[in-house]
């Protein structure tokens, strides 16, 4: 495959994944995107039957050309859909793993 622009490939994952997390009531979802340090989040924030939700259900860090995972609470997951995009595993680490597990993966160790 053609190496795509992972930056904004995943820009357009995240802000068309928006649209999958449902705000309501006092709860909304945010997309945080810092394109300058690649870091990338989906959060919920707000109240709910009285108490506080803030909530990283979804960040990602482009780091030496590579996709970090670092957390993953969505459906379909990022790593799906980046797979789904011709994105090659050794460009994904899978950050949410201790490093030691990661060695026996079939994803990028870091």
């Amino acid at each position: 495959m053609d190496r795509v622009n992972y930056a904004a490939l995943l820009e357009k994952l995240f802000l068309a994944h928006q649209h999958d997390v449902v705000s309501s009531g006092l709860v909304e979802s945010q997309v945080v995107i810092d394109r300058e340090r690649g870091h990338y989040q989906v959060l919920s924030i707000g109240w709910e039957r009285g108490q506080r939700v803030y909530h990283v259900l979804l960040h990602v860090d482009l780091k030496d050309q590579k996709f970090w995972v670092q957390q993953d609470y969505t459906q379909p997951s990022i790593t799906d859909l980046l797979l789904e995009a011709g994105v090659p595993k050794s460009d994904i680490v899978l950050g949410f793993q201790p490093p030691q597990a990661r060695e026996l993966m079939d994803f990028a160790v870091g």
